[in-house]
C-alpha cells in the first residue's frame, strides 16, 4: 500500500504524560484520508489505525480534551467542515459530532486552537483559515454553536491565531496576524484594536 501523509501534529492522546504522534494519511488506492495514532510507550512507538475515513484533502488535525472527562478527542479540519471523533475509557474513538456550517470562501480550514472562550468551563474551539475565523463554542453533551468573529480576524496568509489572557482579566483573548497589523479581541470575541491603529 502506498500512502502519503497529509497533516500530523504531538498531543498525548491516551493521558499518560507522553507526547503521542497523530497522523492523518492518504491511502493512494482508496484515495481515502485515514487516521494513525502512534503511542508513545516506555518501549518505543504502537502504531494504531483507527477505524474512520474522510474522502477529502485534510489540511491539519488537533486533540483536545472537549468533554472533561481527562481523554482526548480527536478534531479534523475536513475542508469547510470539521470532524470530532469522541475517546472512550477503552481508548475507542468514535465519529460523533460532524460541524458543517462553515464558509471558507473556498479556502479550507487551516488553523485551530483551543480555549475557554466564553467561561462556561468547557473547551471551544477556534478555527481560521485566511477569509473567516470561527469560534465553536462548546455547549455539552457533543452540541456546538457557531459564532462568526469580525472579518478584521481574518489572518494574513497561513498565519497562526493565538489565545492568551493579554490583559489579565482571567479571560482568553484572541491575537491574530493581519493584512491590518496583528488584531486583538479581548475576552468578547469582538473586534478591538489592530497595532497599526
Amino acid at each position: 500500500m502506498e500512502e502519503w501523509v497529509d497533516a500530523a501534529t504531538l498531543a498525548d492522546v491516551n493521558s499518560d504524560g507522553r507526547e503521542d504522534v497523530l497522523i492523518i494519511y492518504t491511502n493512494t488506492y482508496t484515495d481515502e484520508e485515514q487516521v494513525r495514532i502512534l503511542y508513545n510507550t516506555e518501549e518505543g512507538f504502537t502504531q494504531t489505525t483507527l477505524d474512520t475515513s474522510f474522502n477529502t484533502n485534510v489540511p491539519g488535525v488537533a486533540a483536545e480534551d472537549l468533554t472533561g472527562d481527562g481523554l482526548a478527542e480527536i478534531v479534523i479540519l475536513n475542508g469547510s467542515y470539521i470532524n470530532i471523533l469522541y475517546q472512550d475509557e477503552a481508548g475507542n474513538f468514535e465519529e460523533i459530532t460532524e460541524i458543517s456550517e462553515f464558509d471558507f470562501s473556498g479556502s479550507k480550514s487551516q488553523n485551530v486552537k483551543f480555549a475557554d472562550l466564553d467561561g462556561n468551563g468547557r473547551t471551544d474551539i477556534l478555527l481560521t483559515n485566511l477569509y473567516r475565523s470561527y469560534a465553536v463554542m462548546n455547549q455539552g453533551e457533543n452540541n456546538f454553536t457557531l459564532n462568526f468573529l469580525s472579518e478584521k480576524f481574518s489572518p494574513r496568509d497561513n498565519a497562526s491565531t493565538g489565545v492568551a489572557d493579554v490583559n489579565r482579566d482571567g479571560f482568553p483573548d484572541l491575537v491574530v496576524p493581519t493584512s491590518e497589523g496583528v488584531v486583538i479581541g479581548y475576552g468578547d470575541l469582538t473586534y478591538y484594536g489592530t497595532t497599526q491603529d
